[in-house]
């Protein structure tokens, strides 16, 4: 998900793209949500790329790019660590 947050980080430099050897310079994504500074940011914008989520999330793609990090939320986390990221 590209969101408001995801052109802030852009735009102070703390996104560059520059380690990834899967779409180097590019910032993938399946869907935009956010504000209209966003809609007007990947608009014609050659650094933004769309993929289906299959492509995505697909761990052999992810997996092709050294010391990926990857962020995700959690709606809820059990006293073991499973987490819940899609429903309550």
């Amino acid at each position: 998900m590209f969101s408001d947050r995801v052109v802030e980080l852009f735009d102070s430099g703390a996104i560059t793209n520059r380690f990834k050897q899967v779409h180097p310079g590019r910032i993938v994504t399946s869907f935009v949500n956010g504000s209209q500074k966003v809609y007007d940011f990947v608009h014609d914008n050659p650094l933004v790329e769309f993929h289906p989520c299959d492509r995505t999330n697909d761990t052999a793609i992810i997996r092709r790019n050294d010391r990926v990090v990857a962020i995700n939320s959690a709606l809820e986390v059990d006293l073991s660590g499973q987490v819940c990221a899609d429903s309550i």
